[in-house]
Formats: structure tokens, sequence, C-alpha cells
């Protein structure tokens, strides 16, 4: 996996925990389905790399 591809899981995941700290509104739950949507077409390696924290830290800068 690349770093540019590390990068993106590490917004993904990011972003994800923004959405579940928003109000309940109705954009939450599109917001919601959104980005579940680009998880679930991450590479299985990098999203099991992004679950067990093993990205280097320079992705989170």
């Amino acid at each position: 996996m690349t770093f540019i591809e590390m990068r993106e899981a590490a917004v993904i995941a990011c972003a994800m925990n923004a959405v579940k700290m928003l109000p309940d509104c109705p954009e939450k739950e599109t917001c919601n389905m959104a980005l579940l949507s680009l998880w679930a077409n991450l590479p299985g390696s990098l999203r099991d790399a992004l679950q067990n924290g093993e990205l280097p830290k320079e992705v989170w800068e």
C-alpha cells in the first residue's frame, strides 16, 4: 500500500469519527452512509492496518 492510500484511509477514519459526534440531523445519516461506502471500498489490508493501529505516524500528520 502506498503512502497516499494510507493517508486516504486515515482521512476516512477521521471523518467517520467526526460524523459520530454530530448532533442528530437528516444529513448525518447521508454522510455516514457515504463514508461507510468509501470505507468498504478500501483494500482489506489497508482497513486491517488502520483498525490495528499499524499505519505510520506520518500518515496522521
